[in-house]
């Protein structure tokens, strides 16, 4: 009988072990199914970030230009009516030439104009660096992965 016993035993034992073993192999599976999972999810993370980061850049990008753009008109509206009340001055009131006033006037409208060019190249300038220094940064993030 003790022989029995410990076949019995000897079986018990083993049942208790296939079924450990196979436990933890259905355990190893599951863990190797979270560390893809993980690893997707740690992806599309960074990727949301990069392009919440480009989003907000390019959000800040619009107000600046729009708010650029409002100051433009604004500062036209400006000269426009600065110039009509230097012209009443000018001719009507100081009775001089129009023809000195127009010079005068052409002279300052092409001053003007080359100082507006030049801002607006050096800022659409300044734009696009900070665009592609951007765009660059996160591009190198892409391959640091």
């Amino acid at each position: 009988m003790p022989a029995a016993d410990s076949n019995a035993r000897v079986q018990e034992l083993r049942s208790h072990l296939d079924n450990a073993t196979l436990s933890m192999k259905d355990n190893m599976a599951l863990l190797a199914e979270r560390e893809e999972a993980m690893t997707s999810l740690e992806g599309k993370s960074s990727n949301l970030s990069r392009t919440a980061t480009k989003f907000h850049q390019g959000a800040r990008m619009v107000s600046w230009k729009t708010k650029a753009a409002g100051y433009t008109a604004a500062i036209i509206i400006s000269v426009i009516f600065l110039w009509t009340v230097f012209y009443i001055l000018h001719v009507h009131v100081h009775k001089r030439n129009i023809w000195e006033f127009l010079g005068l006037s052409a002279l300052l409208f092409l001053v003007a104009f080359g100082v507006y060019a030049f801002l607006k190249r050096r800022w659409s300038n300044a734009a696009d660096q900070l665009l592609s220094d951007s765009s660059s940064s996160s591009s190198d993030e892409e391959m640091g992965e």
